[in-house]
């Protein structure tokens, strides 16, 4: 799957709908995940991202699960679509490319670096 590189606007991010987005790219097949795996990632506590970002508005605990579980269709979907920053660090100061980089997720450090994410 491509990625392509786009220009994040957290401002814009924030204030999309990006649930529907999400549950239209889940039922037309899109994002090869089913809604069990959307709540996995919904649940999974493993990041913090402290008190100054809004979780329920913005997809970062599926952004960065999606990531370390190597589903390079969602983290495609959340990129092109412009719902998240790809730069983002959660509390820990990691990105996504870190989380990437550590878990071995070839595919997607591919697609996040060829999306512009950098340290």
């Amino acid at each position: 799957m491509t990625c392509m590189a786009v220009g994040i606007n957290l401002e814009r991010a924030g204030s999309l709908d990006w649930r529907k987005r999400l549950k239209e790219g889940i039922e037309n097949g899109k994002l090869g995940i089913d809604w069990e795996y959307l709540l996995e990632a919904e649940t999974d506590d493993e990041f913090f991202f402290g008190d100054d970002i809004d979780l329920h508005d913005m997809p970062y605990h599926l952004f960065f699960h999606a990531v370390i579980k190597g589903q390079t269709g969602v983290v495609s979907f959340l990129i092109e679509n412009d719902l998240i920053d790809i730069n983002f660090k959660d509390s820990r100061g990691w990105t996504a490319l870190d989380y990437a980089q550590k878990c071995r997720r070839y595919d997607v450090i591919h697609c996040l670096i060829n999306s512009g994410a950098s340290h």
